[in-house]
């Protein structure tokens, strides 16, 4: 391919007096413009190679950063349904997280600021769990009385109060 005549012509003409005003300085100073030269050069590519490294570090904490919230939002997806209602009262979100828990036996009894809960279940885990949620719903525990009937029953009554 061959160079456009009037681009290398003027390159030419650029670069001659620049080449003999070089050549008419002494060896001292022609060693020193070239060391500044490289030390420019050397201090343009590490400034600009820094700034490339610390923008690419930036993106990728960023990208890190939208990843980690897309994966918790694909966790939680299982947990949306845009189906369901939200529970008219306290006593039907009561319910819900009962029957939700397993729990068909359970009686919920509304009394003015207070629900009245009796059920009952094999595991205390399940338990817990059920009056976790109902702590996150906003319910709070006024009386709580688990019995023992048997090794694999136990028997809850609980006060709930609603703010």
């Amino acid at each position: 391919m061959k160079p456009h005549p009037s681009l290398s012509q003027s390159l030419q003409k650029l670069t001659t007096p620049l080449g003999h005003a070089f050549q008419n300085l002494s060896r001292r100073d022609q060693i020193a413009l070239l060391i500044l030269a490289m030390f420019l050069l050397f201090f343009v590519v590490g400034v600009g190679g820094w700034t490339l490294h610390s923008k690419a570090n930036q993106a990728q904490k960023k990208y890190d950063d939208t990843m980690a919230d897309v994966f918790w939002l694909r966790s939680q997806a299982g947990n949306i349904n845009p189906n369901q209602t939200q529970p008219v009262s306290q006593a039907d979100a009561i319910k819900q997280i009962l029957s939700q828990s397993g729990i068909v036996n359970a009686q919920v009894v509304e009394n003015g600021n207070t629900i009245q809960v009796a059920f009952s279940h094999a595991q205390a885990s399940v338990i817990t769990n059920i009056f976790n949620q109902f702590e996150q719903q906003g319910i709070r525990i006024q009386q709580l009385q688990i019995n023992q009937p048997a090794l694999n029953k136990l028997e809850v009554q609980s006060v709930l109060s609603i703010h």
